[in-house]
């Protein structure tokens, strides 16, 4: 009589404790989607109010405004990167030999569990021989928000990734390029 109680009491408890888990899980569900929903309210800010810091002229070619940023080799037949996105990874290559540069990453890529909650793109990520990432680089774009610069530059400072925003028609040269990045002049 006494081992029924006991499995029943264990039984019981057993119940108790998966309910309470269900309902932590759920509770931190609630709690990410509140963080999510503040998160996406504070983008909510015009465009016009992004700062625009131009940077001095890197002598290479200017691209016209309209140039798309890439074309998908596979789905449209064209090169990977074209306009304003080939000029910057051209510039990076050049600025930074020995590195490695890859078009086209996101925040959680690099940072991976320590990333905010929400993915952010971006577009250029210089890495050592390594392949550990020593600094990013954002194209400037008229849509580009404010809080959301802030949180990339915040969470890359804080990994130790130096983080740029660079206009394609105001790009700096190789070595100031170099000495921004990675921290040497050439």
């Amino acid at each position: 009589m006494g081992s029924i109680f006991l499995v029943f009491a264990l039984l019981a408890i057993a119940v108790w404790l998966f309910l309470r888990a269900r309902n932590g899980v759920r509770q931190q569900q609630v709690e990410a989607a509140g963080r999510e929903k503040a998160f996406l309210a504070e983008l909510a800010v015009p465009a016009a109010e992004a700062p625009h810091v131009p940077r001095s002229v890197g002598g290479l070619p200017r691209v016209p405004n309209g140039t798309p940023k890439s074309v998908n080799g596979a789905a449209g037949g064209g090169p990977y990167l074209s306009g304003n996105s080939a000029k910057v990874f051209r510039l990076l290559k050049l600025a930074c030999p020995g590195h490695e540069v890859f078009p086209g990453s996101s925040l959680q890529k690099i940072l991976g569990t320590a990333a905010p909650g929400k993915d952010l793109p971006l577009d250029f990520v210089v890495c050592a021989a390594d392949f550990m990432p020593v600094a990013v680089v954002d194209q400037v774009r008229a849509d580009d928000l404010p809080p959301v610069i802030a949180l990339k530059k915040e969470c890359l400072g804080a990994a130790g990734v130096r983080y740029a925003r660079w206009d394609v028609v105001d790009l700096p040269s190789p070595a100031e390029a170099k000495a921004i990045l990675v921290g040497q002049p050439s």
